[in-house]
């Protein structure tokens, strides 16, 4: 990283033992990591909340549906932490070890009955080898992830293999046999090497699966998978100056 990027880090926050060395290996190791407790109640409420007012306007006042609602940075003050907290800026730091930009806080909320996805990558470039990463993918609960409604599956390891499973899975909808489900509070938040399999699992409960996601790729990036969603003047004002030069724009 240069200099200058790490200066922003550590004006964020990030230290060296901001993530422990059981934490960094985790990342290394399995490709994801659970960092628990990182909003509080409040704070997911409010998340909650601003998330539904901003894809019910996004939807010209009907009923949101699980279409995805790009730049939720730029609506609501309620996402700032997604961009900025030292904990989750550390393990992406970790994951890409190069200078990297923020590409957006979306959402996906799956209704009852949907939710069933592929295995796959958020990367689309060919594999890399091994440590030379490109993105990196953070996910927000704002209910609790269960077996039942749907929580993430994954497959510990997969990062590192230099394939991608619409290459190597044949119904890349059924069971992988190293998989697990990624049960999650609300307030935790999952981050992801992008070029670890997973996907999300069929919402088998009554309600909304609630959540938001922060997106990451390194500067020098092609083919992530999601482009990165420009920030607004008023949203890049908001910002701690060091975060704005988290932004690709910036």
């Amino acid at each position: 990283m240069t200099r200058q990027f790490c200066q922003a880090l550590e004006s964020l926050g990030v230290r060296s033992n901001t993530l422990t060395d059981e934490e960094r290996y985790k990342l290394d190791h399995d490709g994801f990591l659970v960092l628990h407790g990182i909003l509080d109640q409040g704070q997911v409420a409010r998340m909650r909340s601003e998330m539904w007012r901003v894809m019910k306007v996004e939807r010209t006042g009907e009923a949101a549906g699980p279409e995805q609602a790009e730049s939720l940075q730029n609506k609501s003050d309620a996402f700032d932490i997604c961009i900025t907290h030292p904990r989750v800026l550390a393990a992406v730091a970790h994951v890409l070890r190069e200078d990297f930009y923020h590409r957006g806080v979306f959402s996906r909320p799956n209704p009852p009955g949907k939710g069933r996805q592929i295995m796959h990558c958020d990367w689309e470039g060919p594999p890399v080898p091994r440590g030379e990463y490109h993105a990196c993918n953070s996910i927000w609960p704002l209910i609790d992830f269960t077996i039942e409604n749907g929580a993430t599956r994954v497959v510990p390891g997969s990062h590192a293999w230099e394939k991608h499973p619409d290459g190597e899975m044949p119904d890349a909808f059924a069971p992988h046999p190293q998989q697990i489900q990624l049960e999650l509070k609300a307030g935790d938040v999952g981050i992801f090497n992008s070029h670890l399999w997973h996907s999300a699992m069929p919402n088998h409960s009554s309600m909304m699966r609630d959540n938001v996601t922060s997106f990451w790729g390194r500067r020098d990036s092609r083919f992530v998978k999601m482009p990165p969603a420009p920030y607004t003047p008023q949203a890049r004002a908001r910002l701690h100056p060091a975060a704005r030069f988290l932004i690709k724009d910036a």
